[in-house]
């Protein structure tokens, strides 16, 4: 018993690292839900357009995520989570940087549209990154912080969004929040891809040496 505790109590800062970092990741997909919202009537004087043509981004950011969501949770468990949800940031990131750039209303609609390509990957990835690196017992207290890490995404992205538009204007809020994915892409790649996971971890020791033998 002191053993598998002294185990677990040397694994603790390896999962706290994913676990930081995932939830991170769940921060900037809430805080890029909540983009287009406070930035609104920015956008639509800008562009000239009714509020309900500035929908169509609502519209086709969630048709696509609500499509894709599923075929992402198999591309998860095909290809990995870690890089999913990197790639997920970094489709989502380019997406908003280009409307930042780029003086087009339909290029901000086709922008949204595969914004919400990036955003299908976030929950599978997530979720399949914190139950393969945090052990069983603290799988509850994981998940909460992760669900509390959206919300304050969520929570912190008007005022912030806001702020930035007056100092740069709504392009340059678009463009500073997408900063923030490239912030936590970063962290994500950063993080040692050889870090055990938990049925690793819970493997005997000979076992774990008859897996590197027959990989290598």
């Amino acid at each position: 018993m002191s053993q598998a505790a002294h185990i677990l109590g040397a694994s603790r800062p390896s999962y706290v690292r994913v676990v930081a970092a995932v939830c991170a990741a769940h921060f900037v997909s809430h805080y890029f839900i909540i983009l287009l919202a406070p930035l609104m009537p920015f956008v639509r004087a800008e562009y000239g357009v009714s509020y309900t043509e500035i929908g169509l981004a609502f519209v086709a950011f969630n048709i696509v995520s609500a499509t894709l969501q599923t075929p992402a949770g198999f591309l998860v468990d095909r290809f990995g989570a870690r890089p999913l949800l990197v790639a997920g940031l970094i489709v989502s990131t380019a997406a908003f940087i280009t409307v930042g750039l780029v003086d087009s209303f339909w290029v901000l609609i086709a922008m949204f549209a595969l914004a919400g390509v990036g955003n299908t990957v976030f929950h599978p990835a997530d979720y399949s990154l914190l139950s393969q690196h945090v052990p069983s017992e603290r799988i509850g207290q994981a998940f909460s912080v992760h669900t509390f890490a959206g919300m304050l995404g969520s929570a912190v992205a008007p005022a912030s969004l806001l702020i930035m538009q007056s100092q740069w204007g709504w392009r340059g809020a678009f463009i500073g929040a997408s900063a923030l994915g490239i912030v936590v892409a970063a962290v994500l790649l950063a993080i040692s891809r050889t870090s055990r996971t938990i049925t690793d971890r819970r493997r005997p020791s000979s076992t774990r040496r008859q897996v590197v033998r027959s990989k290598s």
